[in-house]
């Protein structure tokens, strides 16, 4: 990937693949559940406060009419401000 460093309290996310697995574990068929976008953190700028490049490849939701995505190298991520951030996955 080529170098791209986030500024201003933002961070580059990319999105996760969509399982598609009931709460109970049970796997669905294609549309049978809603399935909300999860992303990994991929990185982030020097001054944000709440995420630290210490947890780079922390799993997070992020809200839905949020960010601004775009295509590097024929992958596509998504720059948002840490505020965004609904909460993440611990595991």
């Amino acid at each position: 990937m080529k170098m791209f460093q986030p500024m201003n309290k933002k961070i580059l996310v990319k999105q996760d693949d969509v399982q598609e697995i009931s709460a109970g574990g049970i796997i669905l068929a294609g549309g049978a559940e809603k399935k909300e976008p999860v992303f990994t953190v991929v990185r982030v700028s020097q001054d944000c406060e709440k995420i630290t490049s210490k947890q780079i490849g922390l799993r997070v939701t992020i809200g839905k009419f949020t960010g601004h995505k775009f295509d590097i190298e024929g992958t596509m991520y998504m720059l948002a401000h840490e505020d965004d951030v609904l909460g993440y996955f611990e595991e």
